[in-house]
């Protein structure tokens, strides 16, 4: 049978490719990133394909069909039993995040009511504020995904961590202080709000948010182009690493209109 996986299944087949054969110090950062990415703009995690864990760790035979409808996160649990014990520590806690965005996500897809008033209606979507909604109602599309607000606060915390952070030297380390894989990962095993939003926001006692105000879906509300934020529409100060200047290059982002 020959294979016909969706976005998130080669997602999670390209993120099992790095945690085995990556680059040291890989960390599956990117691939967290992009599973965010792909939910906040409508990936449906609840859809399952027939995949084959034999053959993806080259142990299928040609005699007996070995396939099995998985949908992304059973695909990933799958391997992290089989094949997590090898990976290294920070390896197998990014792993583990993703496994754990995708389950909390399916669980909050799977719970939402499905009445005739509600059911084409993303959770939040009546109480978000952002301007992205209006516009996806002018062109009468959807496009973002606005029924988990954790999932938003995430995706806030990952382009604040793009926006204001690079590794600069072979010494440091391929995340800030500011971004913590083992807080996002008790934030969604324990459903904490308070403990997801330390990566949006910062300590509990600090004076000053980080970041600036974002909506349920996890756009920044000033934003001018909602699909890339500049660091000054981000984040309320300057923390960023990143003048630099001669390794430093700046493009023109074109302005995100729903099509």
């Amino acid at each position: 049978m020959e294979p016909k996986t969706g976005p998130l299944h080669s997602l999670i087949l390209t993120a099992f490719y790095l945690a085995s054969d990556g680059m040291p110090g890989e960390n599956l950062f990117g691939m967290v990133a992009c599973l965010v990415c792909l939910l906040t703009f409508r990936a449906d995690p609840t859809v399952t394909a027939e995949v084959s864990i034999a053959a993806i760790l080259g142990h299928d035979t040609v005699d007996e069909c070995q396939h099995a409808q998985m949908n992304p996160a059973d695909l990933a649990s799958q391997l992290l039993m089989l094949k997590g014990e090898v990976w290294k520590d920070e390896v197998r806690l990014d792993w583990e995040v993703l496994i754990a965005i995708l389950q909390h996500d399916i669980a909050k897809r799977q719970g939402k009511a499905t009445t005739a008033e509600n059911e084409d209606k993303d959770e939040y979507e009546d109480h978000c504020h952002h301007d992205i909604h209006k516009e996806e109602s002018d062109e009468r599309i959807k496009i973002i995904y606005c029924g988990n607000q954790q999932l938003g606060t995430i995706w806030a915390a990952i382009q604040a961590e793009w926006l204001t952070y690079r590794r600069l030297r072979e010494k440091d380390t391929w995340l800030s202080p500011c971004f913590d894989m083992r807080i996002l990962l008790r934030g969604l095993d324990d459903n904490d709000d308070e403990c997801l939003s330390q990566l949006a926001g910062g300590d509990e006692d600090a004076e000053e948010r980080r970041l600036r105000d974002y909506s349920h879906c996890g756009f920044f509300d000033k934003a001018e182009n909602p699909g890339c934020a500049g660091r000054e529409e981000a984040c309320t100060s300057y923390y960023a690493n990143l003048d630099d200047w001669e390794r430093t290059t700046f493009i023109d982002a074109r302005y995100w209109v729903p099509s």
